[in-house]
């Protein structure tokens, strides 16, 4: 038999209408920072004080990207920083690392950056030139093709063949204009898929795979990769003092302008041109986990001739420097925004409307 209902007190049911409305916006919070049907990527605390549980709730790697992102295509880098065989860029992808070489056959490749004997990683580098990769922990090397070609104790070993020991290989594709694209799904069938066309903003400047890298910057930021690209392909990010502060110091080698262009695809990379500069440079954003995101910036020039003269000293300089200086806006919003309990849900809409574009004071979802 069915306990009786008690009745709340008036002083019970005044709480539960203040409050109810609170916990309704820190779930709309949560909602619009992981996207659709994504893990929480704010503190517990936040909503224990709400009265919720979030204990039981445990956030792994695969959370810092949408579901379903390893059957997609990632934009990763561009064919233009990988000029000789051996040319790699290691990076992680939500707890997967990886990395792209330069093949002696001229196609980038990209593989898994383990060992396939006891899974070490083959390179520590985030990036460098070898034909050999040689894994530290027992010797054994591959090529550029990915193929195993010394296995040190084990080649004399009856039954052991090289051939199905080779790195394993990730689906990897370089598009029209030299953007390579990786897909991590384990599926035969997802080579073949289609690359999903770059969102255009502005006049972007025609750009092909015979670009050249000039400059590369990386820094690691304690914040969540959606605090900057969204938590869909429709959804948009803004942070002018950090946006503003990047134009600034690419304008001091002509990036920036009033006719700009640029190329988003979606969700880690945006690329940044400029009509008449012989610049563009490219922005990856890659999360290690939930509350930690790799930044990675390349410079590149269309130019064959050198024009290092116009990117040195100074604008590198400035560049580095505001660099930095983004990654601290963003370490700063997404801190403000995982601690914060709104005290009414016009507090809640304020500062959400701060960091995500609103219309008329109305939340854009």
């Amino acid at each position: 038999m069915l306990a009786p209902i008690d009745f709340v007190s008036p002083h019970t049911a005044i709480f539960l209408f203040l409050t109810l409305p609170i916990a309704a916006l820190c779930l709309v919070v949560r909602s619009t920072l992981g996207g659709h049907r994504s893990r929480r990527i704010l503190p517990s605390t936040s909503l224990e004080s709400l009265g919720m549980d979030m204990d039981k709730e445990v956030v792994g790697p695969e959370s810092a990207l949408p579901r379903g992102w390893p059957q997609t295509w990632i934009c990763v880098g561009h064919r233009g920083r990988f000029v000789k065989s051996g040319d790699y860029l290691a990076l992680d992808l939500a707890g997967f690392r990886i990395f792209l070489i330069l093949s002696k056959d001229g196609v980038v490749r990209a593989f898994h950056n383990v060992c396939r004997h006891r899974a070490f990683p083959i390179t520590r580098k985030t990036s460098g030139t070898s034909t050999v990769l040689a894994c530290q922990y027992h010797g054994w090397t591959y090529n550029t093709l990915g193929q195993l070609t010394n296995a040190p104790h084990f080649d004399q070993l009856p039954g052991f063949a090289k051939s199905p020991n080779g790195l394993f290989a990730i689906h990897t594709k370089t598009d029209s204009r030299g953007f390579v694209h990786v897909n991590l799904s384990g599926s035969l069938e997802a080579g073949d898929s289609k690359v999903e066309d770059a969102e255009i903003t502005g006049r972007p400047v025609h750009i092909n795979g015979c670009a050249r890298l000039i400059y590369s910057w990386e820094g690691k930021g304690q914040f969540n990769w959606k605090i900057v690209g969204g938590a869909s392909p429709r959804a948009t990010f803004v942070n002018v003092p950090a946006r503003g502060l990047l134009a600034q110091a690419l304008a001091a080698c002509g990036l920036v302008s009033t006719t700009t262009g640029q190329l988003q695809f979606f969700p880690l990379t945006t690329v940044h041109t400029k009509v008449g500069s012989p610049f563009w440079y490219q922005i990856v954003y890659s999360p290690e986990s939930p509350q930690k995101t790799t930044v990675r910036c390349d410079v590149y020039t269309t130019q064959k001739t050198d024009p290092l003269w116009r990117f040195e000293d100074e604008a590198k300089f400035h560049l580095e420097n505001h660099l930095q200086l983004m990654l601290k806006s963003y370490e700063n919003t997404y801190s403000e925004l995982s601690n914060f309990v709104p005290n009414s849900p016009r507090d809640g809409r304020s500062l959400l409307c701060q960091a995500i574009t609103c219309t008329n004071t109305k939340l854009e979802w």
